[in-house]
């Protein structure tokens, strides 16, 4: 998916960052005229109820003036790039949905951006925005939005995720229903055409007809030919940790009265196969056949894995590829905030995996995951060939500041954003993004930059004690304009 060459002159690079940010957070969009931009949003806190527990997530945001006592989803920020993907300026800010929205902590923030208009499909909500202005269209729960594309959630959806495909011109949306539960289903969305508010179709699809095992942390991905959607699938009373894959044919998705009555299901795959926290690969060049499945099988002893959703997508087969060698990393520590007015707990930053998409760009798969440096969470980002072999690899890291749920967006060009969090000791939460260019086959990347400063700290402890910030964030390329 990384091109191989650099930007020519005049290039246009626009990318929509939906990232983790403080309690509050807000989408920003650059309304200016520009050779690039790049679009941003944090994200907010969800009480896990998949797993029985219930916990309200107050927060006070990135901007306390704005959203005292808010989560907001989306402090959102435009970027507009110069001349090149590293010269960019911060454009238009407009207000997301909050924490009074959804009730979800944490908010496994999550947008996708099509011709005009950004989606916003997050734990507990769903929000339409103009591209043009940031003007609010739509605000739904994220249980609502699935009732209204005809797959009432049994219990209610959560860990949903969004992607527009500009190759069919068509969002895509899935999410797990009713955790921890025998009944436990995958819910699968498509659109009826460009414009996400011109209605849904979505299907219910049950994650284990053995009733042995329920989903969680559904990951999406497609290509010109089959959507596929992977989970962890978890023994509802006991047994052993596998994973769900589920395929459709993208044509019968597409087809004017959409259907799943094709659709595969594997479960269980061995985690031995695939390793576990799954991401199938995004590619929207519309080229159809194998779709790749990576994994942060185990960095602790430096191995990730390759494998593939191969054979047609009404026949199609699981298939275990090739072990990967990469640096050997433990799971990112959790990241200090500042004492507002007195200390807080640290924030929980998740484990060294695969949380966000995996893209793929021409010949080229891009990927980002967290891990420890030095007592500190950074970023590692790859760029692999399609068969898994390295290309190149790099890692942001800063010598105070903690970096923390990335996720990265290339276009054809290969010019590359990783967004994410980052706070210290001294610096509440706040958003930042590393802008890259690839010349002659080797990406460099400009010092990131402060998208939106947090201004106060954050704390909502889960059920086992964590101070959760995540679980993932999401960094698209405008398909209007790359």
């Amino acid at each position: 998916m990384a091109a191989r060459r650099g930007t020519p002159p005049g290039a246009l690079l626009r990318l929509a960052v939906f990232l983790v940010a403080l309690s509050s957070t807000r989408l920003i969009v650059d309304a200016a005229t520009g050779p690039a931009r790049l679009f941003r949003v944090p994200e907010r806190q969800i009480p896990r109820q998949g797993l029985r527990a219930s916990a309200a997530r107050e927060a006070k945001g990135m901007d306390k003036k704005l959203f005292v006592g808010s989560f907001m989803v989306g402090t959102a920020v435009a970027l507009t790039s110069v001349t090149v993907a590293q010269e960019f300026r911060i454009g238009q800010n407009f207000l997301g949905a909050t924490y009074f929205d959804s009730f979800f902590s944490p908010p496994d923030t999550m947008a996708a951006v099509g011709p005009d208009h950004i989606a916003e499909l997050i734990n507990g909500s769903y929000t339409v925005y103009s591209k043009a202005n940031g003007q609010r269209l739509l605000a739904w729960t994220l249980d609502q939005f699935w009732a209204a594309a005809g797959a009432t959630p049994l219990w209610f959806a959560f860990d949903p995720r969004i992607v527009y495909d500009k190759s069919s011109d068509r969002w895509f949306a899935v999410a797990a229903d009713d955790a921890g539960s025998p009944q436990s289903r995958f819910l699968v969305g498509v659109s009826r055409s460009s414009d996400p508010l011109q209605g849904w179709t979505a299907f219910a699809v049950d994650a284990d007809p053995t009733n042995q095992r329920w989903i969680d942390f559904p990951t999406l991905g497609l290509n010109g030919d089959r959507v596929v959607v992977v989970a962890n699938a978890f023994p509802v009373s006991f047994g052993t940790t596998e994973v769900a894959v589920l395929v459709i044919p993208k044509a019968d998705l597409l087809a004017p009265s959409p259907t799943v009555v094709n659709a595969t299901l594997f479960n269980p795959v061995p985690a031995t196969t695939t390793g576990y926290t799954v991401q199938p690969v995004l590619d929207e060049s519309g080229a159809p056949g194998v779709l790749r499945l990576l994994s942060a099988y185990n960095i602790p002893f430096g191995t990730m894995r390759l494998s593939f959703v191969a054979g047609t997508p009404t026949s199609p087969r699981v298939l275990a590829g090739g072990f990967i060698s990469v640096p050997v990393a433990a799971d990112p520590p959790n990241a200090a905030q500042p004492p507002m007015p007195f200390q807080k707990p640290p924030l929980h930053t998740g484990t060294a995996a695969l949380q966000c998409q995996v893209v793929q760009r021409n010949s080229s798969l891009w990927a980002v995951y967290p891990f420890n440096l030095g007592g500190r969470s950074a970023a590692r980002w790859y760029e692999f060939s399609l068969t898994g072999a390295i290309r190149q690899t790099g890692v942001l890291s800063d010598p105070t500041l903690a970096y923390y749920y990335p996720s990265i967006a290339v276009n054809d060009f290969g010019d590359v954003v990783i967004a994410f969090s980052g706070s210290s000791a001294g610096q509440p939460v706040s958003a930042y993004a590393a802008v890259g260019k690839t010349e002659a086959g080797v990406t460099t990347f400009a010092p990131p930059v402060l998208l939106r400063a947090g201004t106060d700290d954050f704390v909502r402890l889960d059920t086992l004690g964590r101070n959760r910030w995540g679980d993932y964030s999401a960094t698209v390329v405008d398909p209007v304009d790359e």
